[in-house]
């Protein structure tokens, strides 16, 4: 029936078991030994009325929910999303970014503290925003002059890089960057041959030598 089950594996690549999840979701990322933060975005859980209606929950290793966050009208809301990598890590803490918003927080247990918060001034999306459209080009002409954000950052050794989207005659890309020691946040180009093509993201996977 399409709900997400888990399959374990040994490092040497040998199957130990498979455990039905119950619910459907997207990405995890686990918090501790004990605890996983599981990104539903909206996904079609209305089996399980308690969590119809969010994006976010907190298990344990058996997959049982023990706290949920992201409340979102399933009904109005599910027809346009994005989906984004929402969690991010550095050293042993996790972060969570929930699409369309502007704060960054760092899961704490059962708790999201919040750690930063991107400002776009007056191309900051409203707090009502309308996601009842079927497409985005109903949603560009409406939130035509906008900026948002879908993925969380990437943690590099200086910097904490985002990447965010506008409408501009289609959809256009900038990036940001905060700096990891003041806190100070500021734009900059990206020169990318590959991304001449259209479909390249910037690399982001060497973050300990800042590359």
């Amino acid at each position: 029936d399409g709900l997400s089950k888990v399959l374990y594996y040994t490092l040497d690549g040998e199957f130990i078991r498979e455990q039905k999840v119950g619910y459907r979701f997207l990405r995890f990322a686990f918090i501790n030994n004990t605890q996983i933060a599981v990104d539903l975005i909206k996904t079609y859980n209305e089996h399980l009325q308690e969590i119809s209606n969010n994006q976010l929950v907190l298990s344990d290793t058996a997959w049982r929910i023990l706290a949920k966050g992201g409340d979102y009208n399933a009904e109005k809301e599910r027809e346009l999303f994005f989906s984004g990598e929402v969690f991010s890590r550095t050293e042993d803490k996790l972060f969570y970014l929930r699409p369309f918003t502007y704060t960054v927080y760092q899961v704490d247990k059962e708790k999201l503290l919040p750690y930063c918060r991107l400002d776009f001034g007056k191309r900051t999306l409203p707090e009502d925003v309308n996601f009842s459209y079927t497409n985005p080009r109903k949603f560009a002409e409406k939130y035509d002059d906008y900026c948002f954000l879908v993925d969380n950052g990437h943690f590099l050794k200086d910097v904490f890089y985002f990447k965010y989207f506008y409408f501009s005659g289609g959809m256009k890309v900038g990036h940001l960057f905060r700096s990891n020691t003041t806190g100070k946040v500021y734009q900059g180009g990206i020169s990318n041959d590959m991304d001449a093509l259209g479909f390249f993201d910037v690399s982001a996977s060497i973050f300990k030598e800042n590359v």
